[in-house]
């Protein structure tokens, strides 16, 4: 048998070089086996996807391979789950590694079992020989050590060989949701667990001048700064307490927000930071042709698009615990690892201190509120006595201070020769910028709140990638 080549560790797939110990992604547990990963499920499948190329590698049937929920306690770095990338990035990390673990498993049976390696087959788990000899990822797991680097030295299967991908599985996650059943993190319940609502001000530019004299019958006031929000022991208490507040508020605010009738015309005078994304104007010759009077052109047309809300079908919702000087938060974020650099940042608590585990939302996919609502539920549970709390936006809320999709206006205009042929082609775009989740901002934490505390953090706009994008 020719030896597969040998890559360094270099060449190993992006997730897996970053994160190359090979414990941080497979161990084997009574007759399961638990696959870690750092993308987060969202409705797109990844969670049965990975297990199939697991199972593919190792040879045991999905319905073994549990994908444990992403956690910063136990699972790899592997950034945010954006971009349609999760079955490219983590998926061909999760493949080099199920090959490689499968190749140590082998040999430790071949040892165990004293036969040949290549007499050995492995089914769903059990590796067998050619007579009764017989063992398992189980039953070597404790002496096959996992605690060591994914070099490269065996490759994956070739793609569109095995037995469990390139077919239709019963997808892991859609049974709870079609039976209703509490998958989401609207759903969890802590015991000993808080509610709390936010009282937000009129407008993103709103300070705080005071709160009036008003009784909560059994909830009670959160304030810093211009942050107001209420603590209850029932969500019905908050939203009542929440209420009330809110009548008693008092806020002063400055119009920050053009006017949205005129989005177009506004987004075109105002101060913006210029970019010639392609130029592929031909030497000597003008980019734009006006006023020529040949039928080709020029030909122009504009169009734009207003602030999209994500809308999404469950609002925002996290749940913070405090335990002593330690945090752990439960929420639907995008990115555990970013989120919890970025509270961090915004709470001067070291990242060995914070703990964040994802659960799904109900319909989060893209940027929505859930990694402020993790903040804010974080800043309430300093109030609660080391209780945990559960903080769920209102939907108006979710249509008012969730992250807008950016809007953006598009100038057209393109020019003919007699054969229909484009001679000249421009096209100009004013948009806002679409990234202002964790990990982003160089000024301060990305979260609303933060810019409304007694002492708070500059907000950065929004910037990168929204004209681009649209």
């Amino acid at each position: 048998m020719t030896a597969p080549p040998t890559r360094s560790l270099r060449e190993l797939p992006p997730s897996l070089a970053r994160n190359p110990v090979m414990t941080q992604w497979l161990s084997f547990v009574d007759g399961r086996v638990e696959l870690r990963v750092g993308k987060v499920e969202l409705g797109q499948g990844i969670v049965t996807a990975l297990a199939q190329m697991a199972a593919n590698e190792l040879d045991v049937e999905p319905s073994r391979i549990d994908v444990l929920p992403v956690s910063t306690r136990y699972s790899p770095d592997e950034g945010r789950t954006t971009g349609s990338r999760s079955i490219e990035d983590s998926g061909e990390a999760v493949r080099q590694v199920c090959a490689e673990v499968r190749a140590l498993f082998l040999a430790a049976a071949a040892e165990a079992l004293a036969l040949p390696r290549e007499d050995l087959r492995i089914e769903d788990g059990r590796i067998v020989g050619p007579g009764s000899e017989a063992t398992s990822y189980w039953e070597l797991a404790a002496s096959v050590s996992l605690d060591r680097q994914a070099d490269g030295g065996v490759a994956p299967r070739a793609l569109g060989t095995g037995v469990y991908t390139g077919r239709s599985v019963r997808r892991v996650d859609l049974d709870d949701k079609v039976r209703g059943a509490g998958r989401f993190i609207q759903n969890l319940v802590l015991p000993g667990m808080l509610h709390g609502r936010i009282v937000r001000p009129p407008s993103p530019s709103g300070r705080l001048i005071g709160v009036g004299a008003i009784q909560l019958r059994g909830a009670r006031l959160v304030r810093d700064g211009s942050f107001l929000a209420v603590l209850a022991d029932t969500e019905v208490g908050a939203i009542e307490a929440a209420k009330r507040v809110a009548s008693a508020a008092g806020w002063e605010c400055t119009s920050t927000l053009p006017e949205q009738h005129d989005l177009p015309a506004f987004m075109r005078v105002a101060p913006a930071d210029d970019e010639v994304l392609s130029d592929f104007s031909p030497r000597g010759r003008a980019l734009a042709v006006r006023g020529d009077t040949h039928a080709g052109g020029p030909h122009r047309a504009q169009y734009s698009r207003p602030f999209i809300a994500h809308a999404s079908m469950g609002p925002s919702c996290a749940i913070a615990l405090w335990e002593g000087n330690a945090l752990r938060v439960w929420c639907s974020t995008q990115g555990v690892y970013d989120l919890r650099r970025e509270l961090s940042r915004a709470l001067a608590l070291p990242v060995g201190r914070i703990e964040v585990e994802f659960l799904e939302g109900s319909g989060c996919y893209g940027h929505n509120g859930s990694d402020d609502a993790a903040y804010e539920a974080a800043l309430l549970a300093r109030h609660a006595e080391g209780r945990p709390v559960r903080l769920q936006w209102m939907r108006e809320e979710e249509l008012g201070w969730a992250p807008y999709g950016p809007a953006a206006v598009a100038e057209l205009e393109a020019t003919l020769d007699a054969d229909g042929d484009i001679l000249t082609w421009s096209h100009e775009l004013w948009s806002y910028g679409s990234r202002g989740r964790p990990g982003y901002s160089s000024i301060g934490p990305a979260f609303w709140a933060a810019s409304h505390l007694a002492e708070p953090f500059e907000r950065e706009a929004a910037h990168l990638g929204g004209a681009i994008r649209n």
